[in-house]
């Protein structure tokens, strides 16, 4: 069996607009942290990082926040004023992920006169930020031993795990257990060890709670529905994909939390406060490595599942499946490392090879740029 060996994500944050002259030190760090995985970020460091982010087509914002949430960890170099990088800082002090703020200091501080944040120093002195150190530094070669003890010390004290979970997402009638089948027949072909699980299901206890969810004949109030998704969720992830991520194994995954916040949250239009808090419990803070998102128009979706056999929730009427699908567009743009295809090319449907073509592409590539053959 193919063994993958994770390859580490790292975030690093700096002012984007204003003084650059910073430039030379962001630079040191991104590239002492690029020597242990990736930078999610590493365009902070790019000389027109403002003509860069121009040129892109998403939010850079919202993409940027979304590799945080998956990093193992956060440099941020406090020396300069900044416009850009400080909200991001402020997201993840008040999480568990590990930050290490850095700061010119000696005899060039002084000339510059760069004072570091007076608000991160007194998060690292009052002890409300147990995940934070702060470090001085007087010239580059200081700043990339910082960086590199800090990568190091993380990576250390909280291993990486071998394996990877992979889910396929979509409205009703997008196609997403077809490619399901499919990928995973692809990775299993491909030398991978391969966990298939389904949600609702893939454990003695989800399956009897996925026939309860589903039958057509059982009625139940939204948050009784919301709370059996999540039982058998927790059952999911503490009986199989957790093991088997933990044990180098691919778990991929026919919906995931992502179904409870388009369904549940889209077309029942319940509390996402909620909804986040019972989705993180369930899955202990555990994302998808990567989520593909089919996607069709309204009415092919309809004319897909045509005259078939509805469940409970598939019998839904129009204006909640609308809502879902809206959901899934919108909360795509959230989560790490999820992609949103079109089952559509123009006014033509994909065939299923042709689909499959650009998901096993998708798969393919991701696996090949964060994971390396152990």
């Amino acid at each position: 069996m193919r063994k993958l060996q994770r390859v580490p994500l790292w975030y690093f944050a700096g002012a984007i607009v204003g003084d650059r002259s910073h430039q030379e030190f962001y630079q040191a760090a991104v590239s002492a942290l690029k020597e242990t995985g990736k930078v999610w970020s590493e365009h902070v460091a790019y000389p027109d990082v403002q003509a860069w982010e121009s040129k892109q087509n998403d939010n850079v914002f919202l993409r940027d926040f979304r590799g945080l949430r998956s990093s193992k960890g956060l440099v941020a170099d406090i020396s300069m004023p900044t416009t850009g990088g400080g909200g991001e800082l402020e997201f993840a002090l008040n999480t568990d992920i590990p930050v290490c703020c850095v700061y010119l200091a000696g005899e060039e501080a002084q000339t510059r006169n760069i004072r570091p944040s007076p608000y991160v120093l007194h998060r690292a002195t009052s002890g409300t930020a147990p995940n934070l150190t702060v470090q001085p530094y007087e010239n580059k070669e200081q700043l990339e031993k910082i960086v590199r003890e800090f990568a190091q010390q993380e990576l250390k004290a909280r291993p990486l795990l071998a394996g990877a979970y992979f889910v396929l997402e979509g409205p009703d009638g997008a196609g997403k257990t077809t490619q399901w089948k499919l990928v995973l027949e692809h990775l299993k072909q491909q030398g991978y060890d391969v966990l298939s699980v389904r949600e609702p299901g893939g454990t003695l206890l989800g399956e009897e709670v996925r026939n309860i969810l589903l039958n057509k004949n059982v009625q139940m109030t939204p948050y009784a529905e919301l709370f059996l998704f999540s039982s058998a969720r927790v059952q999911l992830f503490e009986e199989s994909i957790l093991p088997a991520m933990h044990a180098g194994k691919l778990a991929v995954s026919d919906r995931n939390f992502l179904s409870t916040n388009c369904y549940q949250g889209g077309g029942r239009g319940m509390n996402r406060s909620v909804l986040h808090v019972l989705n993180t419990l369930a899955t202990k803070h555990t994302d998808p490595d990567y989520c593909l998102v089919l996607d069709a128009p309204g009415g092919v979706l309809d004319r897909r599942k045509g005259s078939l056999p509805k469940d409970r929730i598939e019998k839904e009427g129009a204006g909640f499946h609308d809502r879902v699908r809206q959901a899934y567009k919108d909360f795509c743009c959230e989560l790490p490392n999820a992609e949103l295809i079109s089952i559509m090319d123009g006014d033509r449907e994909l065939t299923v090879d042709e689909l499959f073509q650009t998901v096993k592409s998708r798969i393919d590539t991701f696996l090949k740029d964060n994971f390396r053959e152990a």
